[in-house]
C-alpha cells in the first residue's frame, strides 16, 4: 500500500446473546490495546460484501449467511 492512501475496511457485526465477536490489537502510534469487530480490508475490484466473505473466510474459516447492510461509517482524511 502506498504511503497515505487510505484503505476501505469492511467489518461484520456478529452477535450472539449480549456478546459480540471482535479481536484484540494495538496502536503502536497511540501505545493502547483496543479490540476491533471481525473483517478487513476492500481489495480493488471487490464490493464490502464480497471482501467481508472473503476476510470471515480468511480469519476464522467460516461462511457467512443471512448477511445485511447496517450502516456505513466514513471517515474523512485530511493532509
Amino acid at each position: 500500500m502506498l504511503e497515505g492512501s487510505i484503505r476501505p475496511l469492511t467489518l461484520a457485526v456478529i452477535k450472539k446473546d449480549n456478546c459480540f465477536l471482535a479481536c484484540p490489537g494495538h496502536d503502536n502510534t497511540k501505545n493502547e490495546d483496543f479490540f476491533r469487530l471481525i473483517g478487513g480490508g476492500v481489495d480493488f475490484g471487490e464490493n464490502s460484501l464480497e471482501a467481508l466473505k472473503r476476510e470471515i473466510k480468511e480469519e476464522l474459516d467460516a461462511e457467512l449467511v443471512n448477511c445485511k447492510l447496517l450502516s456505513v461509517l466514513e471517515n474523512i482524511f485530511y493532509l
